[in-house]
């Protein structure tokens, strides 16, 4: 299976490490950073989560309107990840496993909406390695950078006087 192309700005945040020329590195599309609206079918817990992550997401220049299903999905995992706890911790830990000693449905459906929304969260650079693999550019450079000028990719080394 062959690897798919990390999107511009990802592989730039990665620090380029592939050395790609940065005439080969302009995406066709660059949207605007803005928040996507929320969905409304989202439950309780995963509205909350995506007042929480939305903002922060912004803050680092990585959301635009594009990336609603992607983030509705991973806020909708955290619900569902979050609803399987709660229940399992109200029934005091009892009934996770059957007499076989397989999983119950509750402790499985925890364990898929975990792995679900781990996936996405590393979409979104929001896990400790995948924030580990991200450089991020410091905002005074996102403010004064010309978004046409293929320079933007690459830092200026610095210069001893």
């Amino acid at each position: 299976m062959p690897r798919v192309k990390k999107p511009t700005n990802i592989h730039i945040l990665n620090g380029n490490p592939s050395k790609i020329p940065a005439a080969k590195l302009v995406d066709s599309i660059n949207p605007l950073v803005e928040a996507p609206d929320m969905p409304d079918f989202l439950n309780a817990e995963a509205r909350k989560e995506w007042l929480r992550i939305t903002p922060i997401l912004l803050e680092q220049g990585i959301l635009t309107k594009l990336d609603r299903a992607a983030l509705a999905a991973y806020c909708q995992s955290y619900g569902h990840w979050v609803n399987a706890e709660l229940e399992i911790t109200a029934r005091g830990n009892t009934g996770l496993y059957d007499e076989a000693g397989k999983m119950t449905g509750l402790l499985r459906h925890s364990q898929i909406a975990y792995g679900d929304m781990r996936k996405f969260a590393q979409e979104f650079g929001i896990t400790p390695v995948a924030r580990s693999r991200v450089q991020l550019v410091p905002k005074a450079t996102q403010a004064t950078v010309d978004p046409k000028d293929p320079g933007r990719f690459f830092t200026t080394p610095n210069v001893i006087k």
